[in-house]
């Protein structure tokens, strides 16, 4: 089990090694402003998905 676990933490990690840089050059193109609001959309999303998925595996 720690070894699943470690390997998912690596994949985060690579995760977010191949999305910050697109997520840098965004921000200084388009304002910080912008990046807010779209950081804020991101983890509204992601509180709908985490509260939804228990939903959907009890069907």
């Amino acid at each position: 089990m720690l070894e699943e676990n470690l390997l998912h933490l690596i994949s985060l990690i690579m995760m977010l090694f191949l999305v910050l840089p697109g997520f840098l050059y965004y921000t200084r193109k388009s304002g910080v402003p912008a990046a807010f609001r779209n950081i804020a959309l991101w983890i509204i999303l992601g509180i709908i998905v985490v509260l939804l998925y228990p939903l959907y595996l009890a069907s």
